[in-house]
């Protein structure tokens, strides 16, 4: 389903997409010579052994048309024997920004890999791919796990909201509750590890808006929120040397993560504490209202 303008779409497209991946699964890549190369970044950087979230950003010109999926290939770059083949749907990100495909997709071993992306747009063949280095084991918690209950500071203590946050717009719904509380009741938890005011990553995209989004769609069902990356955000004021990293960003493991500065992190947690979803930088409305939807219904 998509979410353009707030109005949820019909399954048709992605039927369609089905039906034109198994037509063309089995000799995809070697009709790449007539296809049309594209750029695309990897929004997933950091991936492990077993099930996870692959996300790739085009990046072309946003008013470009766009495939609603594409075909994704993964296979290991010692013999380009493919291991995985899945649908990734397109997911428009907001304020006319661009979009990513994403899927899960299954990696089978650590060490180098290289996904191949290819879809139509209007009879043109696009195609991509990239290389990529997956890990034995990721140190930032996982699905099926319990994460660290961390103590947050929420406006509950008296701090002033610019103190918790550099969103210029804050929602304060989203400050109510620390994260060591919400992971002790028995709600769905869904939290946002980002900075609105210094991410300048290329996958960087709205996701505290999106979040306050989300908790629209399911009022006093799930505990929602924002963790603020940086401990001393009102002391920053453009002297990037200030910056000082919350407790809570060490303790999920996000500064040992090789390359991160402050790209986005959202993880989807059930009602008894367990992780069931993750995902690394911007993610949609779309998707996180179907990962919740998905363990608010089985809560």
């Amino acid at each position: 389903m998509s979410y353009i303008g707030g109005i949820k779409s019909n399954y048709l497209a992605g039927f369609l997409s089905i039906i034109l991946a198994a037509t063309i699964g089995c000799n995809i890549f070697d009709n790449q010579r007539d296809a049309e190369l594209v750029d695309i970044i990897l929004v997933t950087k950091n991936l492990q052994v077993g099930q996870q979230r692959v996300s790739l950003l085009l990046n072309v010109d946003s008013g470009k048309e766009q495939a609603s999926s594409g075909v994704l290939s993964a296979h290991s770059a010692a013999d380009r024997t493919v291991i995985d083949k899945q649908i990734a749907e397109y997911h428009r990100w907001p304020y006319g920004m661009r979009g990513a495909y994403s899927t899960n997709m299954n990696f089978i071993q650590p060490g180098p890999w290289e996904l191949e992306i290819q879809f139509d747009v209007g009879g043109d063949v696009h195609a991509g791919r990239l290389k990529l280095n997956v890990a034995e084991k990721l140190p930032v918690p996982s699905p099926g796990h319990r994460p660290p209950q961390t103590t947050t500071p929420t406006l509950v203590e008296d701090k002033e909201i610019a103190l918790l946050t550099t969103d210029y717009s804050p929602d304060p719904e989203l400050y109510q509750i620390s994260i060591k509380e919400a992971l002790q009741d028995e709600k769905p938890d869904v939290i946002v590890f980002a900075s609105p005011g210094f991410c300048t990553s290329p996958t960087c995209g709205p996701q505290v808006d999106t979040l306050s989004m989300l908790n629209k769609l399911y009022p006093h069902e799930a505990n929602f929120i924002h963790v603020e990356i940086y401990d001393n955000p009102s002391e920053i004021q453009g002297n990037l040397e200030k910056l000082v990293f919350v407790d809570a960003v060490e303790d999920w493991g996000f500064t040992q993560l090789p390359g991160w500065i402050n790209e986005s992190w959202t993880f989807v947690i059930d009602g008894d504490g367990v992780i069931n979803q993750c995902f690394e930088g911007f993610v949609t409305l779309e998707e996180l209202d179907h990962a919740l939807g998905s363990v608010v219904k089985a809560h």
